[in-house]
């Protein structure tokens, strides 16, 4: 009877599953990452022809989150630091935003940002001919 019951309870889904997976987030329009829900979400760009600006939180906030990102549409996508000169990305450790879109390779873009509660570090995870297509800092 307690081998019977013991199978029983570790094949009840009910009790024992977790919903495994990622969150996805689909926008078309100028974003505020949250950062109380939107850690480990994929964030998607469905922005047609048009710019769309995903903003971080202040990176103070971010200490061990991670972002994903990812152009679902032939827009402009840019994922831009709310601090200035917090981000690290390909030949810049002082940059404010990330840019894709800028050339005829934009569906399909993507990157992950983590953060140690000091500095964003961008990854890009495109194709080689979509890796960082603009990288640069806005004067304040």
């Amino acid at each position: 009877m307690a081998l019977q019951y013991n199978i029983k309870y570790k094949l009840d889904l009910r009790q024992t599953a977790r919903i495994v997976g990622r969150r996805i987030i689909s926008k078309s329009v100028n974003y505020q990452v949250d950062y109380l829900t939107d850690p480990g979400s994929l964030i998607v760009a469905n922005n047609s022809g048009q710019l769309i600006n995903f903003t971080l939180p202040y990176v103070e906030q971010c200490n061990g989150h991670c972002y994903s990102f990812m152009a679902g549409n032939t827009g402009i996508m840019m994922v831009s630091a709310r601090n200035a000169d917090t981000m690290v990305t390909l030949n810049d450790v002082a940059a404010d935003a990330v840019n894709y879109g800028y050339t005829n390779y934009i569906a399909g873009s993507a990157c992950d940002i983590w953060s140690d509660g000091t500095k964003y570090y961008h990854m890009d995870k495109s194709p080689v001919q979509n890796a960082v297509i603009s990288s640069f800092v806005v004067d304040s």
